[in-house]
């Protein structure tokens, strides 16, 4: 599996900024108005980073952005896991996508491995994976 790059972790962050300053409105909000112990709260805030973190291990392909041109899809692999007639659905790094072949007649079945070559919108288009 791919490791994110940069700009990947940096978005993830950058999204993360407004949750955390809600925690510590909250934690703020909590140690001048209740009796709770600073211990407790500041334990409550650990904890919260520590779930972005966590998170980000589970969730950062979501993150990923393809970039401004259709160039950043190109050349990925993946496998199908539904496919119909000229079209279906594949995945890639773990995300589905919506696919179909242009050029000539194939039909994928469901495990084959593929190679994106072209990307319109949401759409890739691919070809099965040479050996």
């Amino acid at each position: 599996m791919e490791k994110p790059d940069l700009h990947t972790i940096v978005r993830y962050v950058v999204l993360q900024v407004p949750g955390f300053a809600a925690a510590l409105i909250a934690a703020y909000l909590l140690l001048r108005y209740t009796g709770l112990p600073a211990w407790s709260v500041w334990l409550g805030l650990v904890l919260w980073v520590m779930k972005d973190i966590l998170l980000f291990f589970w969730v950062w392909p979501s993150y990923c952005v393809p970039g401004a041109g259709n160039d950043a899809m190109i050349g990925r692999t993946g496998f199908v896991v539904d496919w119909k007639e000229m079209e279906g659905t594949v995945k890639i790094n773990g995300i589905l996508w919506r696919a179909a072949v242009r050029g000539y007649e194939a039909t994928l079945a469901p495990g084959t491995v593929i190679r994106v070559y072209d990307r319109e919108g949401l759409t890739l288009f691919v070809q099965p994976e040479q050996e």
